[in-house]
């Protein structure tokens, strides 16, 4: 297990934005989205994953609508203006100019024209459990496989990209790769193969099934690094600690979508039991609140002068210490029995955008007052 995830995910949307930026020289109306193409996504990872996998990560360019993502932002938009007290008038100009903007984000967005453009619909991050490497995947047809490989091949200089029998493949450690699918046994993941079609559609599906944070430890290789990871977590408060030991033993899986059309991110784990799914919760409530006193703390500190004392006068590091922790815990996911959920919509309003317009007016009027 690598602890560079996310490091390669965002590898993942270079590659699309890349790639979309070679073809978007000359707009031509994107093709329209293929509910197929959603639906029978299980049937071409299948050769590469099994009941030991341990992550699928699968971007669905082709499930993007320029129609129905402006709706949502439009829709957005109108709340937060009413909310501020715009005009009529002030509205309807504002709504003018975004339906510009739209109409050539629509004509010439590298979103909208990958697939078009390049033939890439969707891209796979694939990782098997106890294995060292990684393997994107990304569907091919034949004639787009020829054109797309120099490119990939480019962008990725250092890692190792190949062709296989219906795409391209991307590995940082060709050895390791080969040495995995070379024993490798493909077997249906029936969880996998439902979520796929139960969230046909959304933007960004990831499964992720047997991950012990004590393995992130581990499997850092240099050992000053890993011995600064368990230093880490020993500095967690106690009922992190628990909380992240009652992961380790009865986490299943977790499932995450989100649709970029509505702006809907959903997100399951899955326990073995409701206590372990408990105590993970609570921990990561403690170590909110934890984060948010270091937050405060070092923000407080950082201030000199006039600022500090004012900051210190009106009580303003506690305000903040609370108001951090306030928004982080809309974040934390609610149990339902042995599992934790999360949902955020736009009509939610869990976003951290009223926050930073908060803690931005706490530290400006601190500042302001310094100046009297």
């Amino acid at each position: 297990m690598t602890p560079r995830i996310a490091t390669r995910l965002i590898a993942v949307f270079c590659l699309s934005l890349f790639s979309g930026s070679l073809f978007a020289a000359d707009p031509a109306p994107t093709a329209p989205a293929n509910p197929s193409i959603a639906k029978s996504a299980y049937s071409r990872v299948a050769p590469y994953v099994n009941a030991d996998t341990l992550l699928v990560a699968r971007i669905d360019f082709d499930s993007v609508d320029a129609e129905k993502i402006g709706a949502t932002f439009a829709d957005v938009f109108n709340s937060v203006m009413l909310e501020r007290g715009f005009t009529k008038d002030s509205r309807n100009n504002a709504n003018r100019e975004f339906k510009k903007s739209l109409a050539v984000l629509k004509e010439r967005g590298f979103l909208y024209q990958l697939p078009a453009k390049s033939g890439v619909r969707e891209v796979y991050f694939i990782m098997q459990k106890q294995a060292p490497s990684f393997r994107i995947y990304i569907p091919l047809a034949k004639s787009a496989q020829a054109e797309l490989l120099p490119v990939v091949k480019e962008f990725f200089a250092n890692w190792t990209v190949f062709e296989v029998e219906k795409g391209l493949c991307v590995t940082a450690d060709q050895a390791a790769d080969a040495e995995i699918y070379r024993k490798f046994k493909p077997a249906e993941n029936p969880t996998l193969k439902k979520f796929f079609a139960d969230t046909a559609g959304s933007t960004v599906q990831i499964y992720l099934a047997g991950l012990k944070f004590k393995g992130i430890a581990k499997a850092v290789p240099d050992e000053k690094a890993q011995k600064a990871v368990e230093e880490f977590f020993e500095d967690l408060p106690e009922e992190t600690r628990k909380g992240f030991n009652s992961f380790d033993a009865g986490f299943r899986y977790g499932l995450l979508s989100y649709d970029l059309n509505t702006m809907t991110l959903k997100e399951t784990l899955y326990f073995t039991t409701a206590e372990r799914a408990e105590d993970f919760r609570v921990g990561l409530l403690k170590a909110i609140d934890k984060g948010a006193s270091v937050i405060s703390e070092r923000a407080v500190a950082n201030l000199e002068g006039d600022a500090k004392e004012n900051v210190e006068r009106y009580n303003m590091g506690p305000m903040a210490k609370e108001f951090i922790r306030g928004v982080a815990y809309s974040f934390v996911p609610t149990r339902q029995n042995a599992m934790l959920q999360f949902e955020s919509t736009p009509q939610t309003k869990q976003s951290l955008a009223n926050a930073n317009y908060l803690m931005a007016y706490i530290f400006w009027t601190a500042f302001a007052l310094s100046q009297e």
